[in-house]
């Protein structure tokens, strides 16, 4: 599809590779909570934290509406810079964009993950000495002297980038 992160750039087990596969419907992952199977997600993070140089955070102020769109420009010079560099940048960001749910007190679908996600959206705010007003929109992963033998695709430029 052109989107996303080609499962094959990550270093994962074949098993760790077909629990991704399997976990692509939110459904799924819920049957795996409530079987006792949730931390398996947190594990492949962990892993993935534990396994790399450095990781980084793109912090923009809450009250920035475009927010993310800037922190995406912003990531897009870490990367560009990274990669001239050869240190290797894989996205982590699963949390910004869960956490952006607080921010907009949008639990729609997963109700039940409301009271952790505060709990550990405090806890990243504590930890890396986050002001009330300012967001954490991009959490990335550093690999040193990383050149990747596969590429994801990506869609052309003229078909997602509309000027105006």
């Amino acid at each position: 599809t052109k989107d996303g992160v080609d499962i094959e750039t990550i270093d994962l087990t074949p098993t760790e590779k077909v629990g991704l596969t399997v976990a692509k419907k939110w459904g799924v992952v819920k049957h795996l909570q409530e079987w006792g199977l949730g931390n398996t997600f947190g594990k492949l993070t962990k892993k993935a934290i534990d396994s790399c140089s450095a990781l980084g955070m793109i912090v923009l102020p809450k009250q920035l509406e475009h927010r993310f769109f800037d922190g995406g420009r912003a990531l897009e010079r870490v990367w560009l810079t990274a990669a001239q560099n050869d240190i290797g940048i894989q996205p982590v960001s699963i949390n910004a964009f869960l956490f952006e749910r607080i921010e907009q007190n949008d639990f729609s679908g997963i109700e039940e993950l409301e009271f952790d996600m505060k709990r550990l959206a405090k806890e990243l705010h504590s930890i890396c000495g986050l002001k009330d007003s300012e967001q954490n929109v991009f959490f990335f992963r550093m690999l040193s002297g990383h050149k990747p033998s596969i590429r994801s695709l990506r869609r052309d430029i003229d078909k997602i980038l509309i000027y105006g």
